[in-house]
């Protein structure tokens, strides 16, 4: 499509942002019995994951070893009151990287009811909270996956749909954000320093 051709970037631009989609699909689909490999060329395997494999492993194959030794695991749900009577379960799961890990650049992937999407406030939330943790300037690992019901979920939001809000957002970024926290204090006394 034309229009399309015009936005599109040169070659290598296009298939770094195929390789993030296929990563992150990857870390998702670890623990669910999927299987997945990109290739450049017949030679050049960029990703290749087996299927019987786990989203730990899949950070490892993928990311390094450096970050899959610095994992913590998120695995949460708890009922959110979103009306006077009604309570909508909410489950959180992932990785995330612990305060001796970070990195110069954000590498943020979180799956919404298992679509890869973006969601600015959470982001914003999870990268305020290791503020406290890491040293300015850079960036955590983190991978989040929220399961909630399909009607609490605005996808109308940005035109490629990429982009999400909630109903309650307020309550159920303060969860994520929660979750984040309790999870990173669990670990602060195990930091580990180096010196130059």
């Amino acid at each position: 499509v034309e229009t399309r051709r015009k936005v599109m970037q040169r070659p290598a631009q296009e298939y770094k942002r195929i390789l993030r989609v296929m990563t992150a699909h990857a870390i998702h689909y670890g623990d669910r019995g999927v299987s997945f490999v990109c290739k450049k060329g017949p030679n050049a395997v960029d990703v290749c994951t087996p299927r019987d494999s786990s989203t730990t492993n899949n950070i490892q194959s993928l990311l390094g070893n450096r970050l899959a030794r610095e994992i913590l695991e998120i695995n949460t749900s708890k009922d959110l009151l979103i009306g006077t009577n009604e309570t909508a379960s909410i489950r959180i799961s992932g990785r995330i990287s612990n305060p001796n890990y970070s990195r110069k650049k954000s590498e943020f992937i979180i799956f919404i009811n298992h679509r890869l999407v973006d969601c600015r406030r959470i982001r914003r939330a999870v990268e305020a909270t290791y503020a406290a943790y890491i040293p300015r300037k850079t960036y955590p690992f983190v991978y989040l996956s929220l399961e909630l019901p399909p009607h609490m979920v605005d996808v109308n939001v940005h035109p490629t749909k990429s982009d999400v809000h909630f109903l309650n957002e307020d309550a159920i970024v303060g969860m994520v954000e929660k979750c984040v926290q309790d999870k990173l204090e669990g670990t602060n006394s195990s930091r580990t320093f180096t010196s130059s």
